[in-house]
């Protein structure tokens, strides 16, 4: 379980690495690749680290002593992993487990920003040419903490102020989010047939995210680009 060779070995400590650290946990078991997140909530250095349980439809995911796990973290503009082992899997007072601490880390970087690619439904806020409010469906096409891509089919010109409300599921749980945010781009793709109509593609910068929706979209970033660098707009 090895990650790819464009990855550069790192020393083996955790100076990167905050309480609180979303991490992957890859294990291979008879059925196939297990693949769950957790969170990163102690270690020892040189001796061994502490991970939550993760959840799976409301019941703790158990690893088994002497499993051989691969460890992938995210640290905003970094993906770190490593191998490791379940040392031990406490049950109370809190499921966590003791996993052995790395002999070495590697890294990859990413670029400072990027967008994770999205494909869902989004209620899209603005005024139409008389001055009145609209309220159109749209697409999520893809997603960052500052702004986001959407499809339509409403003609809005660049610069006009729109809200834009959608859901993510971080750890498969809903939250709503109702972001403000400007029109910084725009381009049109003409219809293939007369009868259906023409489809805009527009670029929003965010200007008025909350710190829970920030939070949500963080997460949802780290489990898309953990899972697969493909998901990387």
């Amino acid at each position: 379980m090895a990650d790819g060779a464009d990855a550069a070995v790192v020393d083996a400590s955790f100076e990167n690495f905050n309480i609180g650290t979303r991490v992957q946990l890859h294990t291979q078991r008879d059925t196939g690749t297990a693949e769950h997140f957790s969170t990163l909530i102690g270690f020892v250095k040189g001796e061994f680290l502490m991970v939550k349980c993760p959840i799976v439809r409301n019941t703790p995911f158990i690893h088994h002593e002497g499993e051989q796990v691969l460890v992938r973290a995210f640290t905003g503009t970094t993906i770190y992993s490593f191998g490791s082992t379940v040392i031990r899997t406490l049950l109370s007072p809190l499921y966590y487990m003791h996993l052995a601490y790395p002999h070495e880390i590697r890294s990859s970087a990413l670029r400072a920003e990027f967008r994770i690619k999205v494909s869902a439904p989004a209620a899209l806020e603005y005024k139409d040419l008389t001055g009145a409010t609209a309220i159109k469906q749209s697409t999520l096409v893809d997603l960052s903490t500052s702004g986001a891509r959407i499809t339509s089919e409403e003609l809005i010109s660049v610069g006009s102020e729109v809200q834009l409300s959608f859901a993510v599921q971080p750890d498969d749980i809903e939250h709503a989010v109702r972001a403000k945010a400007v029109v910084r781009s725009a381009s049109r793709k003409p219809a293939i047939d007369l009868d259906d109509p023409d489809v805009f593609s527009y670029g929003l910068q965010f200007h008025s995210l909350t710190s829970e929706d920030q939070t949500a979209i963080r997460l949802l970033t780290y489990e898309r680009v953990l899972s697969n660098r493909q998901n990387i707009a």
